[in-house]
């Protein structure tokens, strides 16, 4: 007979009444209707929404710009194609950062426009374009600067400070675009506009005109690069020196200074561009700007060997200079103390007197032990003076060698010795 087998649940379900109860708690929870909205809002990605939220609440002119912007955008990027600039930038409607952004100030400043309160809509568009501008999405920025320039221009309560500041930021926008003339145009707005108001000021606590003019000034160099006369260049140039002299920041008065000397050398006005050059110098020194000092000094002993009669008196004033940074600095020691000396020593270099430059070199070179960094730099100056104390002895040298293997001896030798002492022995071996 057949043993028979019983299947025994492996997992034994809840009595009836358990699975009543879970019923019942299910049928409580309040479930939410998807109506169509709802639904298409699950959906759609979040450009989507913000755009159907914007005009959900009225504001079909944010909406507008918004949308244009990134749309135009996206063909700007179809018709560039994969693996170009612009493909490889940002994606401005994919990230919520920046549709939150859109969305707050632009639909901030059309409310305001229905109120009539153009100050709060500058305020609005100059906010969003100083937001784009810090994450480098210069097409956003640039848009919103130009568009709060035209809002500011229709400003009259403040007294142009919206306009003047507006000028300003379209000014450095068009500079980084290339747009030079029109950054020119701009900043001397700006200029213009603050002129007299002090309290205008930025956070640093610089005027604003002080800021357009520091701003223009360097313009106004890059205007005088493009054009061909020197007359143009020269007008330009003086202009510069007078905005950096208004900025009253030294560095930009020194290289304002530099650019026009170093114009008014090549144009022969060498008079002129001594005082230039020499007022550039005195600023340069102040804020211990060693590279200035090196250019303006270079072309300052340029000017010294062109002036044959007026030489000793260029060489009096600019040693005079350097000798007040040298005194001013050298018993602090340390860097400062190496740059000032090395200069002077390369303005004696320049203009041949290479005893006073050899003695300035080697004590730059003494005090290179408290300022390290400046060791290399002090070495090849130290070899160029030196080398050029005894060219001459080297030169004579040189020309005895081609008759003379002893003489070509003692050049191998001071080579390889680096001593001169090496020549000074030859020299008594000639005479004995």
């Amino acid at each position: 007979m057949p043993t028979e087998f019983k299947l025994k649940s492996l997992a034994p379900g809840p009595p009836s009444g358990t699975i009543l109860q879970l019923q019942g708690k299910l049928s409580s929870v309040n479930q939410d209707t998807l109506t169509h909205s709802s639904t298409c809002y699950k959906r759609n990605d979040y450009y989507h929404n913000t755009c159907i939220e914007m005009l959900r609440n009225g504001y079909h002119k944010a909406y507008s710009e918004m949308f244009n912007l990134i749309e135009q955008r996206k063909l700007e990027i179809t018709a560039a194609g994969p693996g170009t600039l612009l493909s490889l930038a940002p994606v401005v409607h994919e990230n919520k950062e920046y549709l939150d952004a859109f969305k707050e100030k632009l639909t901030a400043a059309e409310e305001a426009e229905r109120k009539s309160e153009q100050i709060k809509v500058y305020s609005n568009i100059s906010e969003l374009a100083l937001y784009f501008s810090e994450r480098k999405l210069t097409w956003l920025s640039h848009h919103f600067f130009d568009k709060a320039l035209a809002i500011a221009s229709e400003i009259i309560a403040d007294n142009g400070k919206s306009l003047c500041e507006a000028s300003e930021r379209c000014g450095l926008a068009c500079e980084s675009r290339g747009e030079i003339e029109a950054s020119r145009a701009h900043l001397e707005k700006a200029v213009e506009l603050s002129q007299g108001r002090g309290t205008w000021k930025t956070a640093d606590g610089d005027t604003w005109n002080q800021t357009s003019s520091f701003h223009l000034s360097r313009v106004l160099r890059l205007v005088a690069e493009k054009e061909s006369s020197m007359e143009s260049q020269l007008q330009l140039l003086e202009k510069s020196v007078m905005a950096a002299d208004t900025s009253k920041y030294e560095k930009t008065i020194s290289t304002a200074n530099y650019h026009y000397g170093l114009k008014l050398f090549q144009a022969k006005m060498h008079q002129k561009a001594r005082q230039t050059l020499e007022k550039g110098l005195e600023n340069a020194l102040v804020i211990q700007n060693d590279e200035l000092v090196q250019k303006i000094t270079a072309v300052l002993s340029d000017l010294i060997r062109a002036r044959g009669a007026e030489a000793d008196a260029i060489l009096e004033t600019a040693e005079a200079i350097l000798k007040k940074a040298v005194d001013k600095v050298e018993s602090q020691g340390g860097q400062c103390s190496v740059d000032a000396l090395s200069q002077m020593s390369l303005l004696y270099n320049a203009y041949k007197k290479h005893q006073q430059a050899t003695e300035l070199i080697q004590k730059a070179y003494h005090n290179c032990q408290e300022a390290k960094n400046r060791e290399r730099s002090t070495r090849v100056a130290v070899g160029t003076v030196v080398g050029n104390e005894h060219l001459l002895e080297y030169r004579r040298q040189m020309a005895l060698a081609t008759k003379n293997k002893k003489n070509l001896r003692v050049l191998v030798n001071w080579k390889n010795l680096a001593n001169l002492q090496t020549l000074q022995t030859s020299d008594k071996a000639e005479q004995n």
